[in-house]
């Protein structure tokens, strides 16, 4: 670099931490502030130019596969993944690339694959202390871990990231708003650890503090404010490529809540199009549809409480409107209403429990008796097995007891066949 240290190539341009992050591939500089790099290094700027196209393709990839998990396509998201070469280490491109591929395995069952790509991310991270990526391992590793039935080196590894949220906040990698919803996460995966191991006491406990860190994320208004705090901060200490970043945030949100907020606006104006329903609801599917099956995962929890506080009625009021928003999701989200995607016999469990509570039993045990008819037809053991536990507890609750002899009789011959086939 012609003997210039990264003070001098920063001189006037940007942050000497920016030049650093510039070298080790994890922020991209400007067109103009690249430019000014060459002219100061004495190279053509298009000797740098062929390199970012091939960033960008890379980018554009990387950008598409995490959308694809946040909408739930892991099978989609890794054929992107492998659609490009994939990125040498260090980098922030080869460890977005190898956290969204081990995601998309664990999202897809696959946790020896996970959990190899998993383990060459810790050892990175160890090896460049890297406190970011290591927050990301540990919260992954934990997802596996749960997965695996070994509840205690899941407890362990989100402890871990707990810790690291903190490291990451005080350091200023992230600021207040990214912190707080990562805890919240966090903590509301303890709640369901907790809740799996019927340590109600600690479940609510985490709840609690799920329900306390997600407080301000409750506005977009909030969120886009803090973000723009956070840009004018990184302005006035001439930390442009953070500004950037925090600034392209807060505009692109108010955007997009911009967008949602002129639809209801065109629609008052226009009575024949009147819906019927309130605009609260409306903003609040809007915002639903964007992540449908985090929200169908919330309601079933909430229908959990219901019928957990002896609320049948509200449970099953809650389930017509769950119900309702699956169909209505089904174009951008199919696996919602169908069996293999997991929800729906969750939901035709939940239905099915709600009726026996509210006295309707033979509805009840008619609709769990048509679920695991369904689930047997379509092919899916595991869930046929789920359903078929759940409907042994509602004949017994009706007091059939032929019925709960025969289904425990069924499910232990069903556990050894799939146990065989292990």
């Amino acid at each position: 670099m012609r003997g210039l240290t990264q003070s001098d190539l920063a001189e006037d341009l940007v942050t000497p931490s920016m030049i650093s992050q510039i070298e080790s591939d994890k922020a991209r500089p400007s067109y103009p502030v690249l430019v000014a790099i060459a002219n100061r290094l004495g190279m053509p700027v298009e000797h740098f130019l062929d390199e970012l196209e091939d960033q960008f393709y890379l980018s554009a990839h990387l950008h598409l596969a995490e959308y694809q998990l946040l909408r739930n396509r892991p099978a989609d998201a890794e054929r992107t993944l492998k659609a490009v070469s994939p990125p040498p280490p260090p980098g922030l491109d080869y460890q977005r690339y190898h956290l969204f591929l081990a995601r998309s395995c664990r999202m897809q069952g696959r946790l020896l694959d996970a959990t190899t790509l998993i383990e060459d991310l810790r050892e990175q991270a160890l090896r460049h202390q890297d406190t970011k990526l290591l927050y990301h391992v540990s919260k992954e590793t934990g997802q596996v871990e749960y997965l695996h039935g070994n509840l205690e080196g899941a407890l362990h590894e989100w402890r871990t990231a707990l810790q690291l949220t903190e490291e990451l906040e005080a350091s200023a990698i992230w600021d207040a708003m990214e912190a707080a919803a990562e805890k919240s996460e966090l903590y509301t995966l303890l709640h369901q650890l907790h809740r799996r191991q019927h340590d109600i006491q600690r479940a609510a406990e985490m709840a609690k503090l799920a329900a306390q860190f997600a407080a301000p994320l409750r506005s977009l208004q909030t969120i886009a404010d803090t973000w723009l705090h956070e840009g004018t901060l990184a302005l006035d200490v001439q930390d442009y490529g953070r500004a950037k970043t925090y600034l392209e945030r807060a505009s692109s949100l108010l955007k997009t809540a911009h967008c949602i907020q002129q639809s209801f606006i065109a629609d008052t104006l226009a009575p024949d199009t009147d819906t019927g329903i309130p605009l609260w609801e409306r903003a609040a599917s809007a915002a639903a549809t964007v992540l449908p099956h985090e929200y169908v995962r919330a309601e079933f929890q909430q229908i959990q409480h219901l019928l957990n506080g002896g609320e049948p009625e509200k449970a099953l009021e809650k389930l017509s409107a769950c119900r309702a928003f699956m169909n209505a999701s089904a174009d951008h989200a199919p696996d919602l209403m169908e069996w293999a995607g997991g929800y729906l016999h969750q939901l035709e469990a939940l239905t099915a429990r709600a009726l026996v509570a509210a006295g309707r039993s033979d509805e009840g045990l008619r609709t769990i008796e048509q679920t695991t008819a369904a689930l047997a037809e379509a092919g899916l053991p595991e869930a046929q097995v789920q359903v078929m536990a759940e409907w042994l507890q509602l004949s017994i609750q009706a007091g059939d007891v032929d019925k709960a002899l025969q289904l425990t009789e069924e499910l232990q011959n069903m556990m050894k066949v799939m146990h065989h086939r292990k």
